[in-house]
């Protein structure tokens, strides 16, 4: 049994019958009348109950599909005509110092939750922790300086796509990270749509901006 901190092995299931239930009370209601035997993504609110009952076991994904906000940086221009500035790798070092992603795991998610690269132990073969040497940490004023060598001192404007109604808690969080960037000048606007409507949005290297979404640990083309 492989019980690596990063990429644990998880039993296999012999038979699977998959049931689409959108409202989280709903899944937890299945979970305790025993209709199903498990549950991906319960709410981070909703699933600490059942952390003491001694019918259920709960595991806190840390590994392989980590959210992240991504930036176009297929455009050489913004739509405005200007310089893309999240080809500045000064910029993105700088929206990466801004967010405070430990505060928003202890206060919107379970506390559990580790803060993810876009690498994957899993896939990628980093060696146990080496991958936390990736991490960028939280640091307002480095980026606030970034900014302002990379010549966006005073900040530019982006809109940040979000696909409702997939990860949970992603709409609050979106929130926090919004405030979070606007304290180095990346003022953004949020601009949500159905999942479902947002998957051909984020394909298209044509749209301009920052976007919520999955990000794979495989070296696969859509991450």
């Amino acid at each position: 049994e492989n019980t690596n901190e990063y990429g644990p092995w998880k039993p296999h299931y012999k038979d699977l019958i998959q049931f689409v239930r959108p409202e989280p009370l709903s899944v937890v209601a299945a979970l305790e009348a025993g209709e199903i035997d498990f549950a991906s993504e319960v709410a981070p609110d909703l699933a600490p109950q059942f952390e003491d009952d001694d019918d259920f076991t709960v595991l806190y994904w840390s590994n392989g599909l980590g959210h992240a906000i991504e930036f176009n940086t297929s455009l050489e221009t913004t739509p405005d005509g200007d310089p893309n500035p999240f080809l500045d790798i000064r910029v993105r070092t700088a929206a990466n110092l801004a967010v405070n992603r430990e505060a928003y795991i202890d206060s919107l998610l379970t506390g559990q939750e580790k803060p993810m690269f876009g690498l994957s132990t899993l896939s990628l073969g980093y060696p146990g922790k080496e991958v936390e040497q990736h991490y960028f940490g939280h640091d307002l004023e480095r980026a606030k300086a970034l900014m302002a060598e990379a010549g966006y001192g005073d900040g530019f404007d982006t809109p940040l796509y979000l696909g409702t109604g997939y990860f949970p808690q992603s709409d609050q969080v979106v929130l926090v990270v919004q405030q979070d960037l606007a304290k180095i000048g990346i003022r953004t606007e949020i601009i949500t749509m159905p999942f479902a409507d947002y998957l051909p949005v984020i394909r298209d290297k044509s749209t301009w901006g920052m976007h919520y979404f999955g990000s794979s640990g495989t070296a696969e083309v859509n991450s």
